[in-house]
């Protein structure tokens, strides 16, 4: 059954280590897991006692670099009494990050039936004394997946609709039936991201036949699969016996990669594969990308953007936009598709326009509008009826009415107590922030949104880049509802030299909750920006 052993090995490795990075979003990246698949490489029509189990193992690499290891282990057991398989996979990464060393280690348990369907799975992830719990039973009966995020009173429950005609995996054994790979084999299937707590699909594509330098340092003919999923697009190579040798997800001048190793060669983050040493041709240009994730993913304009702090209007033409989900307009930034019949990756033109924060307008005598309501309540990361939350609140406002005062008092507040730190590569509960205030810009974000809804107004969360040091950077920012949304940034105020609006330089590509930010994951490494217009 030889494409068995090649998905369970590519996609879903590859794909959880992309995402249990602590890349992006915000001047200080986020640290989205999204395990999704599992990984067993021959599925038994049945476990039983001489039923072995197998264990497979991998090095990570960014570029030329070793920044960690994977295992994913599968091994037969049985559930509420019936057989049933256990897929483990545990990887170790370390990266550098704003200057700091991130480091993460994760796991996600699934357990599944014999055709391959995930029936509960467990999502877990740690970094520098933080971590993300994620779990989820799957009711194929009343065709839902019933999800949970963190523990305790913080916890948030989440129910998923299953369509009918969804093909759920937990791997792909089910696309191929164990039938050989071939090109022009196309095979679709969707999967659980567990951090945006969303069901995504994916495509495989087996596109043809290549040579590549595998681990053993040979040469060899492979199997070419293009891997189309949420994030982005991923190559896996794999020999004639189906098992993966190289994957990688390229991300701009970055790419990921991972190479089936043995266990020994995986644990020593010293050793680097052939296949990563030598897969470079004698004489041939080699580009070294900067060893900081954050700076190495950053992006260049064509001409730079002087004073952006206090820039108040902005005209961008940005290329490579994946989706049109990621193209906003609203009454702070307008997006123009570019060209006659636009295609995907998209170009389009983004006007940007900074409104200032007016402190002194007085409260609204009407009540919100419900079509508010999703914004004020609590939801994943956001416990906002959390006694620390609702208490924390109440002292930042005081007596104040006025909104627009509350909201500037929790941005001064968040920015004040918070302290850098781009070591926690995990997204956390805001009464995790509470907690222990240091972090990013993520962490400053959900702490601010967590906040201003439990004081009554309505917020969501932006994500996307902004200027800074010349070039564009991934961040993370709020914005309320006040008649109108106003956009604030805890993050960037600066209150030895206060400016009374969001900079125009903040481009956002999602907005809502905590989880919707990570839609944005789609656009690192691939955007080109060119400057119309810069305004102060």
């Amino acid at each position: 059954m030889p494409f068995r052993s090649f998905r369970s090995r590519s996609s879903a490795r590859l794909r959880r280590v992309l995402l249990s990075l602590p890349i992006l979003f915000f001047i200080a990246a986020h640290a989205p897991l999204a395990y999704g698949l599992s990984f067993h490489a021959h599925l038994q029509p049945a476990p039983s006692a001489t039923t072995a189990a197998h264990e497979t193992w991998s090095g990570i690499y960014m570029g030329d670099n070793k920044i960690g290891f994977s295992v994913e282990r599968t091994e037969p057991t049985f559930y509420l009494g019936k057989p049933a398989l256990k897929q483990t996979g545990r990887e170790t990464t370390a990266i550098q990050l704003l200057g700091q060393s991130v480091r993460q280690q994760s796991v996600t348990e699934t357990t599944t039936d014999l055709k391959g369907r995930p029936i509960v799975q467990y999502f877990d992830i740690a970094s520098n004394g933080s971590r993300l719990l994620v779990s989820a039973t799957y009711d194929y009966t009343a065709h839902k997946i019933h999800c949970k995020v963190g523990k305790g009173p913080d916890a948030t429950s989440k129910d998923i609709d299953i369509p009918a005609d969804a093909n759920i995996a937990a791997d792909t054994n089910t696309l191929t039936e164990g039938k050989a790979l071939a090109a022009g084999k196309t095979y679709s299937f969707s999967y659980l991201e567990p951090v945006s707590v969303a069901l995504e699909t994916a495509t495989l594509s087996v596109t043809g036949k290549a040579r590549i330098r595998a681990n053993s340092d040979k040469v060899v003919d492979a199997y070419v699969v293009l891997i189309s999923l949420a994030v982005g697009q991923m190559t896996s190579w794999v020999d004639e016996k189906g098992d993966l040798l190289v994957a990688e997800m390229a991300l701009g001048p970055v790419s990921l990669k991972t190479v089936t190793e043995s266990k020994e060669q995986a644990q020593n983050l010293g050793s680097i594969s052939p296949a990563i040493a030598h897969a470079t041709a004698p004489g041939a240009k080699h580009y070294t990308p900067p060893s900081d994730f954050a700076v190495a993913t950053a992006i260049r304009t064509d001409k730079p953007i002087e004073n952006p702090r206090t820039l108040r209007s902005l005209k961008v033409v940005i290329a490579g936009i994946p989706t049109k989900k990621l193209l906003i307009s609203d009454g702070r930034q307008h997006e123009a598709l570019v060209g006659a019949k636009p295609v995907a990756p998209y170009q389009a033109e983004v006007t940007v326009t900074a409104e200032q924060i007016d402190e002194d307008k007085p409260p609204a005598d009407s009540p919100v509008p419900a079509g508010m309501a999703s914004y004020l309540g609590k939801a994943a990361y956001l416990p906002v009826d959390a006694p620390e939350i609702t208490e924390q609140a109440a002292r930042i406002r005081g007596d104040q009415k006025s909104p627009f005062k509350i909201a500037v008092a929790i941005r001064n507040w968040v920015h004040e107590t918070m302290t850098p730190d781009a070591s926690i590569g995990v997204p956390r509960s805001a009464t995790d922030i509470l907690g222990r205030p240091r972090g990013v810009c993520r962490d400053y974000a959900t702490l601010f949104t967590a906040l201003a809804r439990a004081s009554g107004i309505p917020t969501r969360l932006c994500a996307g880049i902004v200027y800074a040091q010349d070039r564009f950077y991934y961040h993370a920012w709020a914005e309320c509802y006040l008649g109108n949304w106003i956009a604030f940034d805890p993050t960037l105020f600066d209150p030895l030299n206060p400016v009374p609006f969001v900079d125009a330089s903040h481009i956002k590509f999602a907005q809502g909750d905590v989880t919707q930010m990570f839609d944005s994951i789609a656009v690192v490494g691939r955007l080109k920006i060119t400057v119309r217009s810069a305004m102060q």
